[in-house]
């Protein structure tokens, strides 16, 4: 499907290096130079920097996809974060 509406290959190599790096990217910065997070804060940073990059590129039509999707992977790894430290925590206290 993506194949009939792409103008040339190099259309269809952007669209599939862009799709999930976004994601990919946060993950790996904070996961090597960082000790913060985990693994479901690099599966929330990809999936939401992928969805993001998606309905961008295809519902939006945005000129920028890529940078909307970084910045909403960057968002999801930190709040994900957030979140399991603070549920981590609680169960520490009840413990």
């Amino acid at each position: 499907m993506l194949a009939l509406q792409a103008d040339g290959i190099s259309d269809l190599v952007e669209m599939a290096s862009a799709f999930a790096t976004a994601g990919i990217f946060i993950a790996l910065v904070f996961g090597l130079f960082t000790g913060w997070g985990g693994a479901p804060s690099a599966y929330a940073a990809i999936v939401v920097g992928a969805v993001v990059w998606a309905c961008g590129k295809f519902a939006l039509d945005m000129q920028a996809p890529y940078v909307s999707g970084v910045l909403a992977a960057l968002l999801a790894y930190v709040l994900v974060t957030i979140a399991t430290r603070s549920a981590a925590a609680e169960r520490r206290t009840c413990a």
